[in-house]
């Protein structure tokens, strides 16, 4: 059985270490270019990479993140105890989608002449929010990007406007690839 003290020190490397992986940015990143591409083709086929990008964040989380921080030497009622945190963590993921797709849809506050600006403004808030909850620190500079792609895609307008989002989410995306190539070299299976 692990000593509470050590459970306490191995919760806190695990938080820490819980977003060096990238799947949060490679997330975020295929949301972006999947809005880009499908205003641009206009194919609700597109709209499926944005359910991929819910995916990768799950099952990488799930299925690569976890087993590498948690020791498997942790007692059962341990590890339970670790998971239900990240349980949390996981409906806060789910609702940033769910108030991103209706804030980019423009659902909320459609009514006012200047609706991008306001939505932008509201998308660095609520990633804001969540960047300062979690301590994650690359979350306020996405919630800035999604809010200027979001204005500039607004002032712009089509095609440039997706274009930009597609490039915006592709900086992204690759940050998190590269995230991850070095969160795997870091946490290799075998430690």
């Amino acid at each position: 059985m692990v000593e509470k003290s050590d459970l306490k020190r191995r919760e806190s490397f695990i938080w820490s270490s819980f977003f060096k992986d990238g799947f949060w940015d490679i997330s975020l990143g295929l949301m972006l270019v999947t809005i880009g591409i499908r205003a641009i083709t206009e194919n609700i086929w597109v709209t499926m990479l944005f359910l991929i990008s819910m995916l990768v964040i799950t099952l990488g989380k799930s299925m690569i993140t976890m087993p590498r921080l948690i020791d498997n030497e942790m007692a059962i009622p341990e590890r339970r105890k670790v998971s239900r945190k990240f349980k949390f963590f996981g409906i806060l993921i789910l609702l940033l989608i769910v108030i991103l797709e209706l804030i980019l849809a423009g659902k909320f506050l459609s009514f006012f002449k200047f609706r991008a600006y306001i939505q932008g403004m509201g998308l660095v808030v609520f990633f804001g929010l969540i960047a300062n909850l979690f301590n994650f620190k690359r979350l306020y500079l996405y919630g800035i990007i999604f809010a200027i792609a979001l204005v500039m895609w607004e002032v712009l307008g089509v095609p440039v406007g997706p274009y930009l989002a597609i490039i915006f989410g592709g900086l992204i995306l690759i940050t998190g690839l590269i995230l991850l190539m070095i969160f795997l070299k870091e946490y290799n299976a075998e430690n």
